[in-house]
């Protein structure tokens, strides 16, 4: 089975271990830029410590008792935006670069669509 690798424990994920892709959309990067809720909700990330927190300014949400932050995301070019739904039925996305070192990865995703990922978190 495929792998989808995050750097980071990402709110989204819920702890999910694998997902289905259901789809995958081409972005521009300072259309998503301007979509401060998706920009939020894609980026967020609790890490499990300082030294995790990629020198980031942790914040603390609205209710007062989490810290987090936020990945950065590409400010222009072109981005992929994958969906998918995980193993316990909750649906999350994540964006990413188009264009990485090996390649189009709209073009490697494309014909991936309906199959299961494993779920990675880089971050320990």
């Amino acid at each position: 089975m495929p792998s989808i690798k995050f750097s980071h424990n990402y709110a989204k994920l819920d702890g999910q271990k694998s997902a289905r892709l259901l789809d995958i959309v081409i972005l521009d990067a300072k259309a998503v830029q301007a979509n401060i809720r998706l920009v939020e909700y894609d980026t967020k990330y609790i890490p499990a410590n300082l030294a995790n927190s990629c020198a980031c300014e942790l914040h603390t949400d609205y209710e007062g008792d989490i810290e987090h932050c936020h990945y950065h995301l590409p400010k222009s070019g072109e981005l992929i935006q994958l969906v998918f739904i995980g193993d316990t039925g909750i649906p999350f996305c994540t964006i990413r670069s188009r264009k990485g070192r090996y390649g189009d990865k709209y073009d490697y995703y494309k014909p991936l669509i309906g199959g299961w990922f494993d779920v990675v978190v880089k971050e320990a």
